[in-house]
């Protein structure tokens, strides 16, 4: 995402973008809550802002009650409260058209990418002088929908399978589900 040549020093208005954000996530993206740091990485793609005025106002929205923060899976969530929304649905006006659009053109994509990138998880390491491990997971919605684990006579092996299991998570899924409906099947027609 290209940043704009906008910049936001004014803490009101920092405030609202970052409940802006927060609500449109909500209604286009249909995501609760966005992990604090896609969010921080999303608003200073967005526009010009100093990194600690957007920390600092992220936790005075929080004591003010415009937004939630809490811990989920290890990683730090933010959520607009009803009372943000409202803020939001009155003030949004005063950011300007070109800074909402462009959020709004952009963060459904930028969350599917994100969420992309967090559902799958690759891991190898050494057994012994023989022995590579790879352990592969993938997560739906944050829940752990498949995981399986795979030993290799070498580490290139295990690297490559890696590598294509990360290019391609679902094809991996896909199959595996396929094999395990199948053999459901075979079992079914055995009885």
């Amino acid at each position: 995402m290209k940043s704009l040549e906008f910049s936001f020093e004014n803490k009101s208005d920092i405030k609202l973008l970052i409940m802006y954000v927060l609500s449109q996530a909500k209604t286009v993206a249909k995501q609760e809550y966005l992990n604090k740091n896609f969010f921080s990485d999303f608003i200073m793609e967005s526009v010009k802002i100093s990194y600690f005025d957007l920390h600092d106002t992220i936790f005075t929205l929080a004591e003010e009650g415009y937004i939630f923060m809490f811990v989920k899976n290890h990683k730090d969530i933010l959520e607009i409260t009803p009372k943000g929304l409202e803020t939001v649905d009155y003030f949004f006006k005063y950011i300007p058209l070109s800074i909402r659009d462009r959020i709004d053109e952009c963060i459904y994509d930028k969350i599917m990418e994100h969420k992309e990138k967090e559902s799958v998880e690759v891991d190898y390491w050494k057994e012994n002088e023989k022995c590579y491990t790879s352990t592969l997971r993938i997560f739906d919605d944050e829940q752990k929908a498949m995981q399986f684990t795979i030993s290799f006579p070498d580490a290139s092996h295990a690297q490559k399978l890696m590598k294509m299991f990360k290019k391609e998570p679902q094809e991996f899924y896909k199959k595996f589900i396929e094999i395990c409906s199948d053999a459901i099947d075979r079992c079914d027609d055995e009885e």
